[in-house]
């Protein structure tokens, strides 16, 4: 049987550890000891897959991907920061604020600013 998961892999987890995780059954336990970087595995995972980029910023690793049954997602963490990054140069700090309060995902925020843009700038 398929599952839709079939591997997650990180790049230098918390500065030092790389992390694959392949997943050929219905269910995985992670077991190790305290520290070892379980809860940020699940963290990084579970973000990346309901798309709360702003909130992957936040965690110490390089690079990481899904592979699914439907095609890999590929996350390099200098990307998510240039980006933030970019959007934090071009607004004010307040509009900054409202983007990130609002938790749009990375596809809803692009989809805000292009309306922000039509709306408000004539090319």
């Amino acid at each position: 049987m398929n599952y839709p998961i079939k591997s997650f892999n990180i790049k230098n987890l918390h500065g030092y550890k790389d992390v694959n995780v392949g997943f050929n059954n219905k269910a995985k336990i992670l077991i190790a000891e305290n520290g070892s970087g379980k809860t940020a595995i699940m963290n990084l995972l579970y973000k990346i897959l309901s798309k709360k980029f702003n909130e992957i910023r936040f965690i110490d690793f390089e690079y990481a991907s899904v592979e699914t049954v439907y095609g890999t997602i590929n996350i390099d963490k200098d990307w998510i920061n240039g980006f933030y990054k970019t959007i934090s140069d071009c607004f004010p700090v307040e509009m900054k604020n409202i983007f990130l309060d609002l938790d749009l995902n990375l596809d809803e925020l692009y989809d805000f600013i292009v309306a922000l843009l039509h709306k408000y700038v004539s090319i």
